[in-house]
């Protein structure tokens, strides 16, 4: 076996053994996430402006708060 040969079946041995490292990572990772929920989004009402709520609403996945008049239940 010359040194050719030999550096050609190391590196094989190498990139062999590091994608079974990898695919046994990845499956240990796969296996262990849990279904995830979807997180609903948040409406609260705040407050009163003429007899319209005002509604707090917050998408749970930014950290923002839009801010809206509901005036389905306000009597003409």
């Amino acid at each position: 076996m010359n040194k050719s040969n030999y550096y050609r079946i190391w590196l094989l041995g190498v990139v062999c053994g590091s994608c079974f490292v990898t695919l046994f990572y990845m499956i240990s990772v796969v296996m262990s996430t849990k279904d995830s929920e979807i997180p609903q989004s948040n409406f609260e009402v705040v407050d009163t402006y003429n007899g319209c709520d005002i509604i707090k609403w917050q998408d749970p996945h930014y950290r923002e708060y839009k801010f809206f008049l509901d005036c389905s239940n306000k009597k003409q």
